[in-house]
């Protein structure tokens, strides 16, 4: 169970409540607080960074500190590890429904395949709560979007990915350096 000892502090619990507009898509249809980690009450995000491939299928010592993707636990990831570059490389992508338990995202937690650390495991668009899932999270990316979700890349540039997108481009794209998809 976490130590809650800092909720004693209201500045920290009115920090987690705020909710920057950037973090929010104007499609998102999650409330903007989430309680789902009563009692704790904090903002939700509609983006999640890109942890990698590995997700709740893996060892979760693996896919939190081992992971393929630009971020991980405890590590850093410097500019030149990005050895498939920066334009092919996913920072972060969409989430859908970022206030419920199975797909919680708020953006102040990071909790491997769920709140602000996605993996691609799932194809994009799998429903919270289905496909490969722990407790039923399932780490996956999604929007409200028709079609795909929207991804913000290592340059900076933002893509429309189709959900249809074959999975092991899908997966390499949120890797750091080529062939870490075919671990799978």
């Amino acid at each position: 169970m976490d130590d809650l000892s800092w909720y004693a502090n209201v500045a920290k619990c009115e920090g987690i409540k705020q909710r920057p507009p950037v973090l929010a898509c104007p499609s998102g249809q999650a409330l903007p607080i989430s309680q789902v980690y009563d009692p704790v009450e904090a903002a939700t995000g509609s983006y999640a960074l890109s942890n990698g491939s590995l997700g709740p299928d893996s060892p979760l010592h693996i896919a939190k500190y081992e992971n393929n993707g630009v971020f991980v636990y405890v590590a850093r990831r410097k500019v030149y590890q990005l050895l498939d570059g920066l334009s092919n490389t996913i920072l972060l992508g969409e989430v859908m429904l970022a206030d419920t338990w199975e797909s919680s995202n708020t953006w102040t937690y990071a909790l491997v395949n769920a709140d602000c650390l996605r993996s691609t495991t799932n194809p994009l668009n799998t429903h919270p709560g289905t496909g490969i899932a722990i407790d039923l999270q399932n780490g996956a990316f999604g929007s409200q979007h028709p079609g795909g979700g929207n991804f913000c890349f290592a340059d900076g540039h933002v893509q429309f990915i189709n959900d249809q997108v074959e999975m092991r481009l899908y997966r390499g794209l949120s890797t750091i350096a080529k062939g870490d998809d075919e671990v799978r």
